[in-house]
């Protein structure tokens, strides 16, 4: 499932750079077999900031930052494509919305080093999107996969078993 979440990403954008824990060591050669860079994240376990954090800090010559997550591999590689491509400036940030909802990847300008190289915790950027919420291009989109997170034992499974179900 990470395998193919991070495979849409380096299918879309020129370079990714996944960041798993200690525990998840043996996705280091899955990831760099399909092309992708890995780190792993000493401090992964004080929550999705932390490993947001320390991905930003790996790349701070990036002129954009997608956070896209390894529990969802339904985010279609052209959306993704999508996001990186409405960043344009530093102080951009992008993002696919249904109606009023915000879903996954979400793009950063260059402009969000500081903030983004500073997450902490289990609330990942949230806190960057809220204090820019007037910097934020909402993508339109109609594609579920922008809410499909895999985070039960079932639906690991169905996604193993039946690939996609909407």
């Amino acid at each position: 499932m990470a395998l193919a979440a991070a495979c849409h990403l380096r299918d879309a954008v020129s370079q990714v750079l996944a960041v798993i824990n200690d525990e998840s060591s043996e996705l280091m050669p899955l990831f760099r077999d399909s092309g992708i860079a890995v780190t792993v994240c000493p401090n992964a376990q004080d929550g999705m900031g932390a490993s947001l954090a320390w991905a930003v800090r790996a790349s701070p010559q990036a002129q954009a930052w997608i956070i896209a997550l390894a529990d969802m591999p339904y985010v279609p590689p052209d959306l993704i494509n999508q996001v990186a491509q409405t960043v344009r400036l530093p102080w951009d940030i992008a993002a696919p919305f249904n109606g009023d909802r915000r879903g996954h990847p979400v793009g950063f300008g260059s402009a969000y080093y500081a903030s983004l190289s500073k997450l902490k915790g289990d609330r990942g950027a949230n806190s960057v999107i809220q204090a820019h919420a007037n910097h934020i291009h909402k993508l339109a989109c109609n594609d579920n996969g922008i809410f499909i997170d895999i985070d039960t034992p079932e639906s690991l499974q169905n996604f193993a078993r039946k690939g996609r179900k909407d």
